[in-house]
């Protein structure tokens, strides 16, 4: 996505979300109240009988003891790690060289084809702009670690473990709460990307 001089351009192209980015934040929701609720769904899984936390643990435990004892196993598991540190490696790379490369670009087309010089205006603006959004996506952060998380996470579990006495439909609700709300962190980063 480049950013466009149209600010109603670029605020269209934020603000509608693209099937990538439904879906990016749909798995990511899906991940997060798994993670939180992992217990809760293997005891659902086995048919409602209750599994403790320290007998799951123990199975992983056990099971991963005895992967660990192939011996293909310790050679991929070297090799996996250092291929991610490679990976790594050349996405910090990337990164850096896509910064450097943007910066010489609005460079040159600011000092040679618009003849501003760059301008402490123009830059004064883009600073304050970028700016409100970074105080906007540090607000809606901290909004949603203390409030929305947990008001999803409840909606999410609560039908569960309580049973008949909430209704089912808070499941659905809560999961689609926590996307929309994965969604508007990731639209508030792009506007501070974006921001001119």
């Amino acid at each position: 996505m480049k950013p466009l001089g149209n600010l109603n351009q670029t605020l269209k192209r934020i603000f509608i979300p693209t099937p990538l980015q439904v879906f990016v934040s749909l798995g990511v929701a899906v991940a997060i109240m798994v993670i939180a609720y992992r217990n809760l769904l293997v005891a659902l899984a086995a048919q409602g009988s209750y599994v403790p936390e320290s007998d799951i643990s123990q199975t992983l435990n056990d099971q991963l003891v005895q992967l660990s004892s192939l011996p293909f196993i310790e050679k991929l598991s070297v090799g996996l790690f250092w291929a991610a540190v490679a990976c790594v490696a050349y996405i910090g790379y990337i990164a850096v060289s896509n910064v450097l490369i943007s910066m010489r670009n609005n460079y040159v087309i600011d000092t040679q084809f618009l003849n501003e010089e760059g301008s402490w205006r123009h830059r004064a603006h883009s600073l304050v702009v970028k700016a409100g959004w970074l105080v906007l996506l540090l607000g809606t952060v901290v909004l949603t670690l203390t409030v929305l998380l947990p008001l999803w996470l409840s909606m999410f579990g609560d039908p569960l473990l309580v049973g008949a006495e909430l209704p089912i439909i808070y499941v659905p609700l809560g999961l689609l709460g926590l996307t929309v709300n994965v969604y508007v962190v990731w639209m508030l980063i792009l506007a501070i990307k974006y921001s001119e």
